[in-house]
């Protein structure tokens, strides 16, 4: 009796264990953690403690820091709204520069308002992946020198933006701008100078906010991909030892049938997100053109020529990650239908059993006519195409451009 006692009791301990263990890798081996982290440093409602404790939303002082900071960046944005045009007086390169700072406060706006849906998402995601492929770091391990990266291109447009306004244009805007009559004259220059601070964060708000996009969603289709070519390597698995039976089929359909809502609710939690970026982007890439068919001198000073290098580099390097990530998930999905046509012939040729027979054609069926895929606000997909649309439609601007400023 008294074996029997320690044998359950042990038993019961070895499954806290195995459970704790399960656990600790769903909350640490994995890239989130500090994705989560930086996105609240810069003010957005995200924290590591939503994975870490497994909570639905974050803590009250996350919330108190992201709220102040979008009331601050709210602030901002509408001042810069209106005096975007006394700063860049070239229409082009106005409309272009406010596409670029509207995309990041709507892209903040749906962080907070659509934060639950992001939650739930990637935790139901991590957890499919520990259980589908255990022991695998979850991400990109390269995600330090991401976020270094990140940062380092921030922090580099914003030198950019503030040379520009504060040290080679200064006393151009002190003469230009409008100045309310209610505030005295000698108050004229910090005027400015506010002004072109609530633009300078404006800006720098709106790429950070961006970036972070593309930083959550590149990890996010890499852990997708993988899981994709996981259960392709499991059919491929199953095929040769032939184990499949009226029993095993069901198992695989379940796997897939997870599989293919993970890519659905993710694609959902973040197809918007990925829209703004893209906005975010276009409208980046116009006004580095507006800026480089300007004739006007007041935009031949180096640090124009570093902001024009720089936002071309990183949209180029956002644009082939981004296509990368999604063309490796479509490819992954006709990969795992190849196989899955493969496969069914060497199914056939075992002479099944008609329950099984009809079992494996469900799973033939589901694994065929479902597409994975990820979607920019469910209107395009993203994949190496869609590089070249958006590489015509700026030579079609940049032509537009040149000619009405030749006129």
């Amino acid at each position: 009796m008294l074996f029997e006692k320690n044998r359950v009791k042990n038993f019961r301990n070895s499954e806290w264990i195995l459970e704790d263990k399960f656990r600790r890798a769903c909350t640490r081996n994995h890239s989130f953690n500090i994705i989560f982290d930086v996105g609240l440093f810069i003010g957005l409602p995200l924290s590591s403690s939503i994975i870490k404790e497994n909570r639905n939303d974050i803590g009250i002082f996350a919330k108190i820091w992201s709220y102040v900071v979008a009331a601050i960046k709210t602030i901002m944005f509408l001042i810069s709204l209106g005096y975007i045009t006394t700063f860049l007086p070239m229409i082009s390169m106005s409309i272009t520069f406010y596409g670029y700072i509207v995309c990041g406060y709507l892209t903040m706006i749906l962080f907070f308002r659509n934060r639950m849906k992001l939650f739930s998402a990637i935790k139901n995601l991590i957890h499919l992946s520990t259980v589908m492929n255990p022991g695998v770091y979850i991400g990109s391990r390269y995600i330090n020198i991401q976020i270094i990266s990140f940062f380092v291109s921030v922090i580099l447009l914003e030198v950019c933006i503030t040379v520009f306004f504060f040290y080679e244009h200064h006393e151009f805007y002190v003469r230009t701008i409008y100045f309310p009559s209610f505030i005295p004259a000698k108050f004229k220059e910090t005027y400015t100078n506010f002004i072109g601070l609530c633009i300078v964060a404006t800006f720098g708000l709106s790429v950070s906010t961006c970036g972070y996009v593309f930083l959550l969603c590149t990890n996010l289709y890499e852990t997708l991909a993988n899981l994709i070519c996981v259960y392709g390597d499991k059919l491929k698995e199953r095929s040769q030892r032939m184990p499949w039976n009226v029993e095993t089929i069901p198992i695989d359909i379940n796997i897939f049938k997870h599989l293919i809502f993970r890519i659905h609710e993710i694609d959902a939690a973040i197809n918007m997100y990925v829209f703004f970026l893209y906005g975010a982007l276009i409208s980046g890439f116009f006004n580095t053109v507006s800026v480089m068919v300007n004739d006007n001198a007041q935009f031949k000073t180096p640090s124009s020529l570093v902001y024009i290098i720089w936002v071309v580099v990183s949209a180029v390097t956002v644009l082939l990650f981004m296509s990368s990530r999604g063309s490796n998930i479509c490819e992954k999905d006709a990969e795992v239908k190849r196989r899955m046509v493969e496969y069914s012939d060497q199914f056939i040729r075992y002479s099944p059993p008609l329950p099984a027979m009809q079992v494996f054609n469900l799973l033939f069926e589901i694994v065929t006519k479902t597409n994975m895929i990820v979607t920019g606000g469910g209107m395009f997909v993203i994949n190496y195409g869609l590089i070249l649309t958006i590489a015509s439609v700026m030579v079609t601007y940049g032509v537009l451009i040149l000619q009405m400023d030749q006129k």
